[in-house]
Formats: structure tokens, C-alpha cells, sequence
């Protein structure tokens, strides 16, 4: 069949048409991929961070728990000392008041 310049006319406008929507279309898909990528890098990088958070929280623990065994001990010491240790020589009684009065003459 033969077309005439109209009916080219209309198919190469239908043909730019479509070429212009299926570029939007792909424009569109490019930057949900990129959106999604960045979410993903996001999302990944959070979760190496939330390691890390979590190894360090964990390292904190295991030294406040250590520090926590080393204060029993030195308490425990301490105790014991006290239990061994002599008891002190009374405190010597602080001077009367007349005896106080004499040492300003």
C-alpha cells in the first residue's frame, strides 16, 4: 500500500512520541536504580557502622566487668587487712579547757 506525506507525517509524530516516552521511561527505571544503589550502599554501611558500635560495646563491657573483678578483689583485700591489721593505739584526749588556759600563759 502506498502512504501519502500526511500519513508519514503521523507515523514519524506517533514514532517521536513514543521514542520520547520510552526515554522518560528510562530515565525514570536510571534513577530508581540509582535511588535504590544509594539505599542499598546506605543501608550497608549502616550495618558495617552497627558492627563496629557493637564490637566496641562489647569490648567496653568485658572491661567494665574486668575493672569491676580487680575493685572485688582490692576490696576483698582490703577487708582482710583490716580484719589482721592491730588495732590503733587510742587517741590521745584533747587538752581540757583549763589545761588550755595555762598553755596562754
Amino acid at each position: 500500500t502506498f502512504l501519502g506525506r500526511d500519513d508519514l507525517s503521523q507515523l514519524l509524530e506517533a514514532e517521536k512520541r513514543h521514542g520520547e516516552q520510552e526515554k522518560q521511561r528510562n530515565d525514570r527505571l536510571e534513577r530508581a536504580l540509582a535511588q535504590e544503589k544509594s539505599e542499598k550502599a546506605a543501608a550497608a554501611s549502616a550495618a558495617i557502622a552497627g558492627r563496629a558500635a557493637q564490637k566496641e560495646l562489647e569490648k567496653s563491657q568485658a572491661l567494665i566487668a574486668d575493672l569491676e573483678a580487680q575493685l572485688a578483689q582490692a576490696q576483698e583485700a582490703f577487708k582482710q587487712q583490716l580484719a589482721e591489721a592491730p588495732p590503733a593505739p587510742p587517741a590521745p584526749a584533747p587538752p581540757s579547757l583549763a589545761a588550755r588556759e595555762q598553755g596562754k600563759e
